[in-house]
């Protein structure tokens, strides 16, 4: 099912993050370009997935650096997505938003199933969801551990 042609030499994990929910951030425009990835804006109130203060930055994630659009092939077509944006403390460099660059702190999609999993990968969930919809948590959330694995947070929005 998720053969190494559809990650596009990516590991299964960061391929995973593309169009996944938002955490109290959003792209300016629909269109997912490679210039889009740097347009975003922060929810009202919008505070730090990974330790609840005040947001002041968003984390692509996975980082745009690693590749700004993915596109997933599926069965039910091909869909152009973005890295998901979570609000987050700090800079790149400082707070939460530098302890994930630094590797001290880790964010993944997890999903409630491996149904809703498979359905992502053959199409079906991309086909029948907006890619980045809040309906997806209906169907995952985002996980962050520290550097040991411990769960530090789980987030359903």
């Amino acid at each position: 099912m998720i053969y190494d042609g559809k990650l596009q030499g990516l590991a299964y994990p960061i391929a995973e993050c593309y169009g996944k929910p938002h955490y109290m951030a959003h792209y300016k425009g629909k269109k997912p370009t490679p210039a889009s990835v740097d347009r975003y804006s922060l929810d009202d109130d919008a505070v730090c997935i990974c330790c609840g203060t005040r947001a002041t930055n968003a984390h692509h994630t996975p980082p745009k650096g690693i590749k700004r659009v993915f596109d997933l092939r599926t069965e039910q077509g091909s869909f152009l997505l973005r890295p998901a944006l979570l609000a987050v403390c700090g800079s790149g460099t400082t707070g939460c938003h530098g302890k994930i660059h630094k590797g001290l702190l880790k964010v993944q999609w997890i999903w409630d199933h491996e149904g809703f999993q498979r359905g992502w990968w053959t199409g079906s969930l991309p086909d029948s969801y907006e890619i980045h919809s809040p309906d997806l948590y209906s169907c995952g959330f985002w996980r962050i551990t520290d550097r040991e694995g411990n769960v530090v947070r789980e987030v359903r929005v």
